[in-house]
Formats: C-alpha cells, sequence, structure tokens
C-alpha cells in the first residue's frame, strides 16, 4: 500500500502539469489555424476646443443724468403713484383716502390733471372711461 500511494502522490501533479501542458499547445495550434481578429477600437469623440477668452477693456460707466433732471423725474413718479392711489380712491369712494391724497396732488396741479386727461382719452373701456372723468372732476374741485 505504501507503494501505490507513494506512486499516487507522484501521478497527481504530473498528470496536472500534463494537463496544463496540453492546454497550452491546443490553445497555440488554434492561434495558428484561426486567426484572432483584432477587436475595432473605438476612438474616444473628441470635444471641439473652445475659442480663446478675450477679455476687452471695460466699458467706462454711462454718466448720470444732472441732478435736475433726477429731481425731475422723481418727482414725476410720486405724483404719478400718488395719483393711482387717488383714482383708486375715487374708483371705490373712499372719501377717506381722497382727502389725504388730494393736498399732494393738488401740489402738482397741473401734471395730475394731464394724467387723468391722457387716461380717459386712452381708456380701453367704458367704466375705466368713467372712473377717469370722475378722478378729473375731483382733480378740478
Amino acid at each position: 500500500m505504501n507503494n501505490a500511494r507513494g506512486l499516487l502522490l507522484l501521478a497527481v501533479p504530473l498528470v496536472a502539469g500534463l494537463v496544463l501542458v496540453g492546454a497550452l499547445v491546443l490553445r497555440r495550434s488554434e492561434d495558428s489555424v484561426i486567426p484572432r481578429t483584432a477587436k475595432p477600437t473605438v476612438d474616444a469623440p473628441v470635444a471641439p476646443v473652445p475659442p480663446p477668452v478675450v477679455r476687452t477693456a471695460a466699458a467706462p460707466p454711462p454718466k448720470p443724468a444732472p441732478d435736475a433732471v433726477i429731481a425731475k423725474a422723481t418727482d414725476e413718479a410720486r405724483v404719478r403713484s400718488t395719483y393711482q392711489n387717488f383714482r383708486t380712491a375715487v374708483a371705490t369712494n373712499n372719501r377717506r383716502l381722497q382727502d389725504a391724497l388730494r393736498p399732494s396732488l393738488l401740489q402738482e396741479r397741473e401734471f395730475a390733471v394731464r394724467l387723468a386727461q391722457e387716461e380717459m382719452a386712452s381708456a380701453p373701456s367704458e367704466i375705466d372711461r368713467e372712473i377717469a372723468k370722475k378722478t378729473l372732476e375731483a382733480l378740478r374741485r
């Protein structure tokens, strides 16, 4: 039994080695019989090169308007806003608000009357025209 066991211990690595050598020989013989085709390689898409950033000199900021022009525009905006609030007070018959806003509008009466006339001329509906007419009458009192 010792002989058989020793033979078995020697035979197993020998058989494994022969199997590996046989696999390598078969593989090489397949390479020579059937040529391998190279897998086509696809190049990664090339992103276009962005154009270089050219920085130009910053344009000088525009010169501010004269103080008189700024003051006039500010006053007109204030009167327009007050006029719109007065018009809403007239449309809703809010006497308290009308009485509170009238003194401010009377300081710029010509401009407020002109706003009311322009609104009456360009009113899109009869209701808007009627409200503009009431506002104009309230300014003329």
